[in-house]
């Protein structure tokens, strides 16, 4: 294997696929008590495993996190947060609590045959024919880490979707580099809670997760693994920029910022370079 096609495949010796992140925001004050009292209950457990329980920040939101699971609450809202193992078993009880997916991780993590290209090697300089010829995705970056393992980033940092394809034996320390491959696509605002809808309404989680996955790497040209799965487009709600999704926007993304400048300029400054006044 000397270069990448959208139809070639990795030969894989076994695989799974599961979410490996999640973020749920609730706006409902109802909503919110009942989130923050169910991670309340989460993060006592994880405490209870031997696991130590610290503050937790995010976006405004302020509370406790331990082991995989974090909450913090921004005045009447709140926020839920799993990673790893803890957001493959607990993706559901967050997402059935109500509120809307903020960030949702999905994973593809491979044992593949020796002698094949790195594949973050391999989708890096796809990528860069690619943007040569005038089309595919202008940003990715490829990083080798301390480890030996590599890491390749497809797509923009602030993007609604971004794939990260990393040597996750290297990165746990379990495994010489180049052994296990992950495939993690990151989906953020609509995208989330488009995957969190199908997720939701599929019979095999591990069958649909698989497919986002392939259907993302299809859609970029990059080599895929060769899982036997087929792949899925994500079903993404029309992006829109209503009044609605505007003011989330602010809420999340401007006040927390707002927050911080507040020590160093006056109410008026801040209106001023708002253009609010």
């Amino acid at each position: 294997m000397t270069e990448s096609d959208g139809n070639a495949q990795y030969p894989v010796q076994s695989w799974d696929a599961d979410v490996d992140w999640v973020t749920q925001v609730y706006d409902s004050p109802d909503e919110a008590e009942r989130a923050i009292w169910r991670a309340r209950n989460w993060v006592q457990a994880e405490r209870e495993r031997g696991n130590k329980v610290k503050a937790f920040a995010l976006a405004g939101f302020h509370g406790q996190s331990a082991g995989g699971v974090a909450f913090g609450q921004r005045g009447s809202s709140a926020l839920v947060q799993a990673t790893s193992q803890r957001a493959s078993e607990l993706w559901q009880p967050i997402s059935s609590l109500g509120g809307r997916a903020s960030r949702v991780d999905l994973q593809v993590t491979c044992r593949c045959q020796s002698g094949a290209i790195a594949p973050p090697v391999d989708a890096y300089s796809t990528i860069c024919r690619h943007a040569k010829r005038g089309r595919g995705i202008s940003s990715k970056t490829l990083i080798a880490n301390t480890k030996g393992g590599l890491t390749c980033y497809v797509g923009s940092a602030t993007s609604e979707q971004r794939m990260r394809i990393y040597d996750k034996g290297a990165e746990e320390g379990s495994e010489a580099p180049g052994q296990k491959w992950r495939w993690e696509l990151q989906l953020r605002r609509t995208r989330a809670r488009a995957a969190t809808a199908q997720l939701a309404a599929a019979p095999s989680r591990t069958s649909v997760v698989a497919g986002l996955v392939l259907g993302h790497i299809f859609t970029c040209g990059l080599r895929s693994p060769a899982l036997g799965a087929a792949p899925l487009d994500l079903q993404a709600e029309k992006i829109d920029t209503d009044a609605t999704d505007t003011m989330r926007w602010l809420s999340e993304g401007v006040r927390p910022a707002v927050d911080r400048l507040k020590g160093w300029y006056t109410k008026q400054e801040l209106r001023e370079a708002l253009g609010l006044d």
